[in-house]
């Protein structure tokens, strides 16, 4: 969105953010621990993030419920 209604510069601002954000998460966490069921929910939970925010702030809360759910 940054790019289609802001301009170059919030654009590339997002991006930079984005990149920083995943190296920070250390990549897509492993769901494997949990059951099926618990990674559709985990994944529901998070899917505003997917849709809206990008991978590095999706993969935060990806982790973030996985721990809530007991899973470290």
């Amino acid at each position: 969105s940054a790019r289609q209604y802001s301009g170059p510069g919030a654009y590339y601002n997002c991006l930079s953010r984005e990149l920083s954000n995943l190296r920070l998460t250390g990549g897509r966490p492993d769901l494997s621990s949990a059951s099926r069921q618990e990674q559709a929910a985990i994944e529901r939970a998070c899917d505003s993030a997917r849709q809206y925010s990008g991978p590095g702030t999706y993969y935060s809360c990806l982790r973030r419920e996985l721990n809530e759910a007991g899973y470290r």
